[in-house]
């Protein structure tokens, strides 16, 4: 068996948790950091490689159809394929089926929904870092101006120590991501499939009849209306 695990690192000027990830990585400001990325074949894992907006994307990345696709929360980097590494950087869209989520397998066991809770539950001697966590969010947000900035403009961090934590700290991510695959294994076909159908749905959002939806609502707003002139009838009585 051939699959590829990898893990993206962005910034912007949405807040991720208030906003969700869709509109977090349609805004035209968020872009992508790095993405860092191995391969595993027949459970032999390659070196761990980054790579950074200013490269030419990796051949792995266009890696033949019977290679899988495997990240942590594939959900993010569906989303962060389609918005931004496909059309700014050239990355190919690699379908549902050949993907895999780290965190759907790590909740079948009954493991924690985050990454470095599953590495310890999982007791890998590999784990996220404070200075890895301290630099993924300094540099996840732009800074605020200098003395003499314009301050409507947006300034980002761009020192190579912080970057270079920040590509470890990376690195990090898929190493655990990929030590959990190993540890756990893919989740059986019949769950694969039923998580497939979840993301194409998720994907496509909910069918809603729009005239029907209306008219509920009109009608509920309606009928507050006819409550309410009917309490007023009461009291005065």
């Amino acid at each position: 068996m051939r699959y590829v695990v990898y893990d993206a690192e962005t910034r912007g000027v949405s807040s991720l948790k208030q906003t969700g990830s869709h509109i977090y990585l349609c805004d035209p400001v968020t872009d992508v950091l790095c993405v860092s990325y191995c391969i595993v074949v027949d459970g032999v894992r390659s070196p761990i490689s980054t790579w950074l907006p200013s490269q030419p994307i990796p051949a792995e990345a266009a890696a033949d159809p019977g290679t899988l696709i495997v990240s942590f929360n594939d959900a993010f980097e569906r989303q962060l394929e389609e918005h931004i590494l496909h059309p700014r950087y050239g990355w190919p869209i690699f379908a549902v089926g050949r993907r895999r989520c780290a965190q759907a397998i790590a909740l079948t066991h009954a493991l924690p929904a985050a990454l470095d809770s599953v590495a310890a539950a999982l007791r890998l001697t590999v784990r996220k870092t404070p200075a890895g966590k301290r630099a993924m969010k300094q540099l996840a947000q732009p800074r605020k101006p200098r003395k003499g900035e314009d301050p409507s403009k947006i300034y980002w961090r761009d020192d190579p120590e912080l970057l270079a934590t920040l590509y470890e700290y990376n690195r990090i991510d898929v190493a655990i991501t990929a030590e959990i695959v190993a540890r756990l294994g893919f989740i059986p076909p019949q769950e694969q499939s039923v998580w497939e159908l979840d993301a194409a749905i998720n994907a496509r959002g909910a069918r809603i009849d729009v005239e029907l939806l209306d008219a509920a609502i009109s009608i509920g707003e309606q009928s507050t209306i006819e409550f309410a002139k009917e309490d007023r009838g009461a009291d005065r009585r």
